[in-house]
């Protein structure tokens, strides 16, 4: 009989860290994550992918409907992801969905999602024992060959196995949803558009850039004359309303990405 086997789960993009003094470790840009490669919740993907998902009037619908509805990739969404609008939309709230889980949903809801299982050490394998999902290099080493030999096959082998970059390791273990890429520039502007623009349907396009905290590069010099200051105040608002489309567009193609289980679309 095999012995009883520890697993823990990883991910193939950062998962959300919440204590801050778990971020130890600190990236070129100036990030902070933690030594198993977790960020900051706010600048995690999944997080993103989460507070997106509860901008789907569709999914709201199938939530409030308590799973049921025409769309069958919605009702798989609301199976796996639960009822998101349960949750606060802060910290504490996206913590604790984050954290939930039934007898189906194991060992928490973002690594039911998102992670998959790997060893947390090395391990004996018997024979013919399954180690299906997790990341492991499973080798037979005889035990009659010298010790000093094995250490320079072993370290010959895990040269070459560990060569190949992280994205490209993770490409092998099957997770339920994976991010498209890892790319959030411009993601929390959209959303702020698209949710300023919902809030106040009277308010013109650039008033909602404005608001969202979009600044135009078209200035004014103290010595221009008055004549061209109306002109210049126009392209300032026009330079907006433009950018303001194009962010509020950006995040419909976002919600219709997260309503078929794909984030982040951005085309």
């Amino acid at each position: 009989m095999s012995q009883e086997r520890r697993f823990s789960y990883r991910f193939p993009s950062s998962p959300p860290a919440f204590e801050v003094s778990r971020l130890t470790e600190v990236r070129p840009d100036g990030t902070r994550f933690t030594k198993g490669g977790g960020v900051e919740w706010s600048k995690s993907i999944y997080y993103w992918w989460w507070l997106y998902l509860r901008e789907s009037q569709r999914f709201q619908k199938v939530c409030a409907a308590g799973g049921k509805g025409e769309n069958a990739k919605l009702r798989q969404i609301y199976a796996d992801f639960g009822n998101v609008f349960d949750y606060e939309e802060n910290e504490t709230g996206f913590r604790a969905w984050t954290r939930s889980k039934d007898d189906r949903i194991q060992p928490n809801r973002i690594a039911y999602l998102f992670g998959y299982k790997t060893f947390d050490q090395i391990q004996i394998m018997q024979a013919g024992e399954s180690f299906d999902g997790t990341d492991a290099l499973i080798l037979a080493i005889p035990l009659g060959m010298r010790r000093r030999e094995i250490n320079s096959q072993l370290d010959t082998i895990l040269k070459r196995e560990l060569k190949r970059q992280r994205g490209q390791r993770y490409k092998e273990f099957p997770v339920r949803y994976k991010p498209l890429h890892e790319r959030m520039h411009g993601l929390e502007s959209a959303l702020i558009v698209y949710t300023t623009r919902n809030a106040n349907p009277n308010m013109s396009l650039w008033e909602v850039a404005y608001h969202a905290g979009i600044r135009t590069k078209v200035t004014l010099d103290d010595d221009e004359a008055e004549s061209g200051k109306r002109t210049h105040a126009a392209d300032k608002k026009a330079y907006l309303a433009q950018h303001a489309h194009r962010l509020y567009a950006r995040a419909e193609k976002v919600i219709a990405g997260v309503e078929r289980g794909e984030f982040p679309v951005t085309k």
